[in-house]
This record gives C-alpha cells, structure tokens and sequence, in this order.
C-alpha cells in the first residue's frame, strides 16, 4: 500500500518490479496543476513546471520538469530509493541537491 493513495496518487506495479506512480491533477485556467492531497487540502504544481517530456515504453508523455519533480521530493525525508532517483536527476539535468542528500 502506498500512502497517500487515492484521491493524491496511484501507484501501479507489475510483477517484474517496475512502477508507475500517478498524481492525478486539475488544471485552472491559468494552467496550474492542483492536486486533491486529501478532503480540503491540495498541492500546487504551478503552470511552468508542468511542462517536462518524456517517454513510457517508447510513447511521448507529458511530465514535470525536473526543477519541480525535485522541488516536490523535498517536501519529506528521502528513502535509499529516492536518494538513488534524485542523484540520477541531478546529474542529467543538472540540479543541486541538499546537502544531507550527498552524503
């Protein structure tokens, strides 16, 4: 089980030990993202980081920007496997990272 789940996230895992986890979000009408964290409460994702590319099994898919993806992971303390997923983050794209986390 994942925590949040629904209505913040949906994590879908196959067998093999791949996954994908979802954020569903509503766009407003100045092209920023909310998302229902739980009742009463919602996340931004404001409009310009919203506009990252990438690609599932080959098919182009719209993302965060690597900027946001980081600035929403430091919002709570990283697992070994998010360390791991920021540090290769960082490297492509070129971004700085807590102190803590190069340790």
């Amino acid at each position: 089980t994942v925590e949040p789940g629904l209505p913040a996230r949906l994590v879908l895992r196959a067998k093999t030990g791949r996954q994908i986890d979802l954020h569903p979000i509503v766009i407003d009408e100045l092209g920023n993202g909310w998302q229902e964290i739980q009742a009463g409460a919602w996340g931004l994702y404001p409009a310009d980081g919203l506009g990252g590319k990438g690609a599932i099994a080959g098919q182009p898919v719209n993302c965060l920007t690597p900027d946001l993806q980081l600035l929403h992971h430091l919002c709570y303390v990283w697992n070994e496997k998010d360390r791991q997923d920021m540090a290769q983050l960082a490297a492509r794209f070129g971004l700085q990272l807590p102190p803590e986390s190069q340790s």
